[in-house]
């Protein structure tokens, strides 16, 4: 069988009779629906270190709204392919359970995850998610949901990913200037939280142990991959501003202050790996 790329299946605007099906449902298992959000700020520049940036200080007041608005797009966008993604893995993770209650389990995290997928569709536009549709984070989470075996998606998206993205959604509700999506956060949060802690019980140590060389290869790529924070940021800034040198480009990280974001982002990541089983051989294998 065929399946379809999960970040490219197509979102069909015209099919209202399925979409007032879907929110039905949607409704009818307790989940809000929110009224589309079209203009305001999500996000304070603190919450993306502009303020320290002097370009974006230097910029009048439409081209730092632009900027703004363009880093709070670009994480919404991330945040709806990653709970896309969600839904597949759900799925997958559905067909190889081995008991009633497993399957069941995965079956409330679809649903956990088409009704994030909804909520966060409230807030972000569609070019944003057509332009992060070829992120390279996204492209590797896609290919990890698609070809990988159980135990390895147990541990890398339930317990790490799953894990990181509480911390992720925490974050962006504390500093969120909108109420209504800032309640949405919180909610995400709740229910990543439950996910992590099934992957920790589900998740057996024996069937790990065959694919420690394929984990820590993933690894290595997502703890290189959550390093890249600060380049959406800089890129939001060159797309509003215009060509940034290679010298304005390293002030401009050095004011974002990229080494303290990405050793608190690598310190998040290891805690969640030596939360779970095979952690010193894991972080050995990666020092």
């Amino acid at each position: 069988m065929v399946v379809a790329d999960m970040i490219d299946l197509p979102d069909l605007e015209e099919a209202k009779g399925l979409q007032k099906i879907v929110v039905a449902s949607l409704r009818a298992r307790g989940g809000k629906m929110l009224p589309r959000v079209e203009s305001g700020a999500l996000w304070p520049m603190t919450h993306f270190g502009l303020d320290r940036v002097s370009v974006f200080q230097q910029a009048t007041g439409e081209q730092q709204a632009q900027i703004l608005g363009i880093c709070a797009q670009g994480v919404l966008a991330e945040s709806y392919h990653i709970e896309k993604c969600g839904m597949y893995f759900a799925a997958k993770m559905n067909l190889l359970s081995e008991s009633t209650e497993e399957r069941m389990l995965y079956s409330v995290f679809a649903a956990d995850e088409a009704t994030h997928l909804s909520w966060i569709s409230a807030f972000v536009v569609k070019e944003a998610v057509e332009s992060a549709r070829e992120d390279s984070f996204i492209q590797q989470l896609q290919q990890v949901i698609q070809h990988e075996n159980k135990a390895i998606l147990a541990y890398v998206i339930q317990v790490v990913l799953e894990g990181w993205g509480i911390q992720h959604y925490r974050q962006l509700a504390k500093n969120c200037l909108n109420p209504i999506l800032q309640a949405t956060l919180i909610d995400i949060v709740k229910d990543e939280a439950r996910h992590h802690a099934s992957g920790l019980v589900l998740l057996q140590e024996d069937a790990l142990q065959a694919s420690l060389p394929r984990v820590t290869e993933l690894m290595k790529y997502f703890f290189s991959a959550v390093q890249t924070g600060p380049l959406m940021v800089v890129s939001a800034v060159e797309k509003t501003l215009g060509h940034l040198s290679l010298t304005q480009k390293e002030k401009v990280f050095a004011e974002l202050d990229c080494r303290r974001q990405i050793g608190d982002r690598t310190q998040i990541l290891r805690e969640l790996v030596q939360a779970a089983p095979w952690s010193g051989h894991i972080l050995g294998a990666l020092e």
